[in-house]
């Protein structure tokens, strides 16, 4: 029995290996291609003065860069898995890393945003790493919230030890969801059957990335109340000595942990 159980193991490493493998060198295959498409649509956009082939150029530019994005996260998935994610640390301004990303969501959605920073918001992460978990949660609380509301992220750096973020919105995760939300591959909506758009890797990858940073991610929702996602970070982040891949981060929250 322990034989059979080392072979299904190995069977099984080997088929995750080949699996994260694939996802990688499919995600670097297409990149090229797809950037060709973009700089020709780009180039449709700048230079035709025919406002249906405009119109056509911008849908493919932004089909172009949907599926830039679902590659990316496919290759983050699989460098997660494989423990190939090196956290970069240095001094980061949790505040200052915020409003960049801010400024970048609101050239698309203006004034839908509002920050407020307290105390200090410096520690020593991970920059990029922390901008991808800011981007994916600010940017999630834009398209899931109300139409025309605002979403409110909260810095709190009032805490010697940690600084607290919360992202909020109005609108509503569905109970059953919660305590899945950081799973990935999350297929469904849970409620009315409709397929959710994107991989369903976007929350996963947050939370492992906050892993990395052996900090704290949780999520509540209610009808009345909203939803509020919320990172703590310890001011010092130590480099992990040994791959993440499937750690998870504790939970900030207790309705994140059911």
């Amino acid at each position: 029995q322990k034989a059979i159980l080392t072979r299904r193991l190995q069977t099984m490493e080997q088929s995750l290996r080949l699996n994260e493998m694939f996802a990688t060198v499919l995600g670097h295959d297409l990149r090229s291609p797809l950037s060709a498409i973009m700089v020709g649509a780009d180039l449709i956009i700048v230079r035709s003065k025919d406002e249906a082939d405009v119109a056509a150029a911008l849908r493919i530019r932004d089909s172009a860069k949907r599926m830039s994005h679902l590659i990316s996260q496919l290759i983050d998935m699989a460098r997660v898995r494989s423990g190939h994610v090196n956290l970069s640390l240095q001094a980061t301004d949790f505040g200052a890393a915020c409003q960049s990303i801010i400024n970048e969501i609101e050239s698309t959605h203006p004034q839908r945003v509002a920050l407020e920073v307290k105390g200090d918001p410096k520690g020593l992460w991970d920059p990029h790493r922390l901008s991808q978990v800011l981007s994916n949660l600010s940017g999630n609380a834009v398209k899931h919230g109300g139409a025309g509301e605002q979403v409110e992220v909260l810095v709190d750096g009032s805490d010697e030890a940690q600084v607290k973020c919360s992202v909020h919105n109005s609108g509503h995760i569905a109970s059953q969801l919660l305590p899945h939300i950081f799973k990935p591959f999350r297929g469904y909506d849970g409620g009315g059957g409709e397929r959710r758009a994107g991989l369903g890797l976007g929350l996963y990858i947050v939370h492992q990335l906050v892993a990395m940073h052996d900090g704290e991610i949780g999520v509540e929702s209610s009808p009345e109340e909203g939803t509020t996602f919320t990172v703590i970070l310890r001011r010092q982040t130590q480099a992990p000595s040994s791959p993440l891949a499937t750690a998870g981060a504790r939970s900030a929250l207790p309705s994140s942990s059911a």
